[in-house]
């Protein structure tokens, strides 16, 4: 009955007392009358001012739907009840939470559910009026709200995303963006499991196959990644599919497009955003990097080495120092042994518009004694020049040619920037293009310095695209 009671030994007498207004409250629900403690709630810190205040029952807190989750405006959520079905009906954003007096079955964006506590209609002697109570961890979670309880204080803390974003966010991709995925600009949300714990997601842009992976890693969370209720859908992907890994214990969700796209992928609360667009309109600037040959075609070969690995060797190196640099985003024509095929190169830096276009190489001869560095450039297309700078072909080739050979010293050509208008991927290539021979590898001094060198080679190239973009900003 919530009565307080003490005995006195001496006297040998049972006091009950009616417990404090302050503290207690009468309420009835269930054809029962119930005297409880009065319990609070807070929304991102401000405590609620009721009429009715919340009351323990069960194992569970019971809030007023409609003070609480219905009428608290930092919730952003709307409230219905329906006295001929009994239906208490919750919005927030995308999410739609149902539930129904006396039963704790529900639904949650149609999927079934369970709450801790069913919902009641309860009298309150206080106020004078009934109100409809609900679990308040239980809503608030669907929808997406943090929730902790206070016991000292009896008090229910809601917390929205928005008010706990700086110090729970991150972003699981590199490069800057100019969209950044958020609660309220996302073109995917999903919800992630409870045992997820923060900051063990990662992403990776498989651009090459136009697809994006989320990998939450230490368990398999396949059945509940596929549950429509956790995710939800602005913006329609090609296709949405999600699997799990023995082996290397995670779960994979993959976000399969129609054409390249950019990413944003935040981590905030309990959840995963994803926005895209193209790369012109989420990053500032954007690199198409080439290492040439590849797979079944070696390039030049020349005292033991070929072509195509050395250049690999080179641009991974370079990837090194790209990497820790979020402003750029950088496409890698291959960063394998795989040939791709000299449309696919152009092709690639056309469809992401990239800002330059630069393909490194390592030059041959039938003399031993040829050598020296140059770099080649195109500047009898139409595109020859950056789409969103004053970067032309000549200019990007010359900036290549000076930090490249300030660490080769490979002088021996006399042409050292080198006008081609038959090369493919120069051709073809709708930005500012250039293809840097590093050296000969016929010439076994220079083919020597180049396989022991390649970490200086790589931030030669790297070095050269960032003078580049600094001399001739993007306007993007």
């Amino acid at each position: 009955m919530g009565l307080n009671y003490k005995y006195i030994s001496d006297t040998r007498t049972a006091r009950i007392c009616i417990p404090s207004t302050s503290t207690y409250q009468t309420v009835n629900y269930s054809n029962e009358t119930y005297t409880l403690k009065k319990r609070h709630a807070t929304v991102n810190g401000t405590k609620i001012s009721t009429k009715m205040y919340g009351f323990l029952k069960g194992n569970a807190t019971m809030l007023s739907a409609k003070t609480i989750f219905g009428s608290a405006e930092k919730l952003n959520t709307t409230y219905a009840y329906s006295s001929s079905t009994d239906k208490i009906t919750f919005t927030h954003g995308d999410d739609t939470l149902i539930m129904t007096l006396g039963s704790t079955e529900a639904t949650l964006n149609g999927e079934a559910c369970t709450a801790d506590e069913a919902p009641v209609k309860a009298y309150s002697h206080d106020a004078n009026a009934s109100y409809v109570m609900v679990p308040a961890n239980f809503v608030a979670t669907q929808l997406g709200f943090k929730y902790k309880w206070n016991s000292d204080t009896l008090t229910a803390a809601i917390t929205t995303s928005d008010a706990t974003a700086s110090s729970t966010s991150r972003s699981l991709l590199t490069p800057k963006t100019k969209l950044t995925a958020s609660s309220s600009n996302y073109c995917v949300r999903f919800k992630l499991p409870s045992d997820v714990s923060y900051g063990t997601t990662t992403a990776t842009d498989d651009y090459r196959n136009k697809k994006l992976y989320i990998y939450l890693n230490g368990g398999n969370y396949k059945t509940f990644m596929e549950k429509s209720s956790n995710r939800s859908v602005k913006t329609s992907p090609s296709s949405i599919t999600v699997s799990y890994s023995s082996d290397k214990d995670r779960t994979s969700i993959c976000i399969k497009t129609s054409s390249i796209r950019g990413f944003s992928v935040v981590e905030k609360d309990g959840y995963i955003y994803v926005r895209w667009a193209a790369p012109k309109s989420m990053f500032k600037n954007i690199i198409c990097l080439d290492a040439g040959h590849g797979g079944d075609d070696s390039g030049a070969v020349g005292n033991g080495y070929y072509e195509k690995n050395l250049t690999l060797k080179i641009v991974k190196k370079a990837k090194t120092y790209f990497d820790k640099n979020s402003n750029y985003k950088v496409y890698y024509t291959r960063l394998s042994d795989w040939y791709p095929s000299l449309d696919y190169r152009s092709d690639l830096s056309n469809s992401v518009t990239a800002d330059m276009f630069v393909s490194v190489h390592i030059d041959a001869a039938d003399s031993s004694t040829a050598g020296g560095t140059s770099v080649l450039y195109n500047t009898t297309s139409d595109h020859y020049k950056a789409p969103a700078s004053s970067l032309t072909s000549y200019k990007l080739a010359d900036i290549n040619l000076d930090k490249v050979l300030g660490v080769t010293n490979f002088t021996g050509r006399s042409d050292k920037l080198v006008l081609r208008n038959n090369l493919s991927v120069l051709r073809k290539s709708k930005t500012a293009s250039s293809l840097i021979e590093v050296g000969f590898i016929t010439k076994k001094k220079e083919a020597q310095w180049i396989n022991s060198n390649s970490d200086k080679v790589g931030k030669a190239v790297y070095d050269s695209i960032v003078s580049a973009t600094s001399k001739y900003p993007t306007s993007k």
